[in-house]
């Protein structure tokens, strides 16, 4: 099962760089600006279209990373505690 897991990591890689590629190109192509309005700031944020994107997929790309991690260790840590009260189970 590990070289399956590999290619699934070596094939995540690759479609992360494509997509931030793409839209590097995205962004350099496309000089229209947009703005960003919140409720926080009086004064709207204003940049090209394709940097709000590469700024939000970035950004999706470390949120996931972190979430991604946070539910990895726990899941670990729940693995390990099931075994500890199996272990426990048996010898008593």
């Amino acid at each position: 099962m590990k070289p399956f897991r590999w290619l699934l990591r070596v094939m995540l890689v690759l479609l992360v760089i494509v997509i931030f590629f793409g839209s590097l190109l995205l962004l350099l192509a496309n000089p229209q600006e947009a703005s960003l309005t919140s409720l926080v700031f009086a004064k709207p944020f204003e940049a090209a279209l394709g940097q709000w994107l590469v700024l939000f997929f970035l950004a999706g790309v470390v949120l996931g990373g972190a979430f991604g991690y946070v539910a990895g260790r726990l899941l670990f840590y729940r693995k390990q505690d099931k075994q500890e009260q199996k272990a426990l189970s048996k010898t008593n």
